[in-house]
């Protein structure tokens, strides 16, 4: 049976990210994926100056409003950037959809390279903490990681750091996965540490030099994708990683796209 999946984040018009992200992918994997988007956007903030911003946070709380009302149920629910304290108070309301046994995925985006995305503060942080609460897999960055857990970013450390990041993030604020992303743990190769509750995995590729926005919605998207298809955790993240670095394999010959991933070019990886 196709699972259904609610998404919610922001659209952008141009720019690889969010929702143009997350519905190809979900799809590729066989999944049924039903937006709700909580923001337009012109482009996102990276590379594009003077770009808009509209709020559909009204349409987005009365599409969910009549989903509850109407007994629409969905196998999950996946988060991504929200941008604001009332959207992330959305994201917990949409808990109401899930059927008995559903997931909460939550991708909290909202920071990189040690600081915030532009335009948001610290109280973010602290409302993003009340969602992870009960969320089966939580995907933060090792940027977001640092913040959730109050510890101090670092760019030179070792397994036990990342792993005590999400212990605490599973143990104080109630994920019950964890999987950090960005995280190098070898010269020469970033990846994903995977953390279920009782142990740590480290899938890992070849650093690229180029920077890559918009690989961690890829890598969420696709984490999701196949945890719907009931593959295992430790697979899915494995599967999640692979499909991310081909992703990016497939944007390196292409300097003008400087704002996400050819990640089309590799949908067909997702679909065995």
């Amino acid at each position: 049976m196709t699972k259904r999946v609610l998404v919610i984040a922001d659209m952008c018009t141009v720019g690889q990210c969010s929702l143009s992200v997350a519905l190809p992918i979900l799809s590729a994997c066989g999944a049924e994926a039903c937006p709700l988007p909580i923001a337009l956007l012109s482009a996102h903030s990276v590379g594009f100056e003077g770009y808009s911003r509209n709020s559909m946070f009204k349409e987005a709380n009365e599409a969910l409003k009549s989903l509850v009302l109407s007994n629409t149920r969905f196998d999950a629910v996946f988060s991504m950037y929200l941008g604001g304290a009332k959207e992330v108070m959305l994201a917990e309301d949409a808990g109401e959809l899930l059927k008995d046994g559903g997931m909460r995925i939550v991708d909290p985006a909202m920071a990189d390279f040690g600081t915030l995305y532009p335009d948001l503060d610290g109280t973010l942080v602290e409302e993003t903490a009340t969602l992870i609460a009960g969320a089966d897999v939580v995907t933060p960055n090792l940027t977001e990681a640092c913040l959730l857990a109050k510890a101090q970013y670092r760019e030179s450390y070792d397994e036990a750091f990342v792993l005590g990041l999400a212990r605490t993030i599973k143990n104080e604020l109630g994920g019950e996965k964890v999987v950090v992303t960005g995280v190098t743990l070898e010269d020469g190769r970033i990846g994903a540490y995977a953390y279920d509750g009782k142990r740590g995995k480290y899938f890992a590729h070849r650093a690229e030099a180029r920077v890559c926005h918009g690989a961690g919605d890829v890598f969420s998207s696709a984490l999701t994708g196949k945890l719907l298809a009931g593959v295992p955790f430790f697979d899915s993240v494995k599967a999640a990683e692979e499909f991310t670095y081909a992703a990016i394999l497939a944007t390196l010959d292409d300097p003008e796209h400087f704002y996400g991933l050819h990640f089309e070019k590799c949908l067909s990886m997702l679909m065995k």
